[in-house]
């Protein structure tokens, strides 16, 4: 299964988080809402899961017809339509056994970097926001190791925010 991770990046690496004092650019929610539709499915940790379900996400609207699949030790409150997993690659498996072919992390440091530590990433979207700031997680594999990065694609998704694609080198 292909993996694709998903990312909004300050311009000093720390993950973007949307809070009271900085919203995900519109711009970005409509090309990550593309990505999940185009993939009709999502791998999220169990605080993003919160913020989309709060957010209204919550399966209908841009999520509607979408395999969620929520990462996390401990589960979030039911909501109808999610599936909670305790690994990567539990997630991998419950979404090949649903016939996809293609994973969409979108989910979170924590996330993102269980699949980045497991070497389970093939492609990244990486989002740079024209912003430094002092706090905010990292991706990062675990000490000792490196991907290479190969980069298929650079775009502007409007404002200043760029986004690069990359293939993760085997």
């Amino acid at each position: 299964m292909k993996t694709i991770l998903y990312a909004s990046l300050t311009a000093n690496g720390h993950v973007v988080r949307s809070g009271p004092d900085h919203e995900i650019p519109p711009e970005v929610l409509t090309d990550f809402i593309g990505q999940v539709r185009q993939h009709r499915n999502l791998v999220v940790g169990r605080r993003t899961f919160d913020l989309v379900s709060a957010g209204g996400g919550g399966g209908g609207g841009a999520f509607a017809g979408v395999e969620v699949v929520v990462l996390s030790r401990h589960a979030p409150a039911p909501r109808g339509g999610y599936v909670v997993v305790a690994s990567p690659a539990d997630a991998l498996r419950h979404l090949a056994d649903r016939g996809h072919h293609t994973a969409l992390l979108g989910g979170g440091a924590t996330t993102n970097n269980a699949f980045l530590a497991e070497d389970l990433v093939d492609e990244c979207y990486l989002n740079v926001a024209p912003a430094l700031t002092g706090n905010g997680g990292g991706m990062a594999l675990p000490a000792g190791r490196h991907a290479a990065l190969h980069l298929l694609d650079v775009r502007r998704l409007g404002g200043d925010i760029v986004q690069l694609h990359h293939r993760v080198a085997r």
